[in-house]
């Protein structure tokens, strides 16, 4: 009824987004250490997305290295399903919700 055949595998030529994560050009980050000032602001913002646009999501606290030059900021995302992932600051990928994405 059916035969065997050697066949080759299917090899896609893009790896499919699977999650927020994936699709933010963002830069994830490890989570600040214990000498991180934190602002518990949290608030909507608007984050660059591949393949173009802008996605509205929710940050749940900044932090940033007191002591350190350059200062490195850092925001807790809103991933949903109960997920949080650190990013790195980008003002060029990043703004708070109403204000407008910076051009340059």
């Amino acid at each position: 009824m059916f035969e065997n055949a050697s066949v080759s595998p299917i090899r896609p030529t893009f790896r499919p987004l699977r999650t927020l994560a994936d699709a933010l050009l963002l830069r994830p980050v490890d989570a600040p250490g214990p000498d991180a000032v934190w602002s518990l602001a949290p608030g909507p913002v608007l984050a660059a997305v591949r393949g173009g646009g802008w996605v509205r999501l929710r940050v749940l606290a900044w932090t940033w290295n007191p002591a350190g030059d350059p200062v490195v900021w850092r925001c807790a995302v809103d991933l949903g399903a109960g997920q949080v992932g650190w990013f790195a600051y980008d003002a060029r990928l990043v703004c708070r919700a109403g204000d407008r994405p910076r051009q340059d």
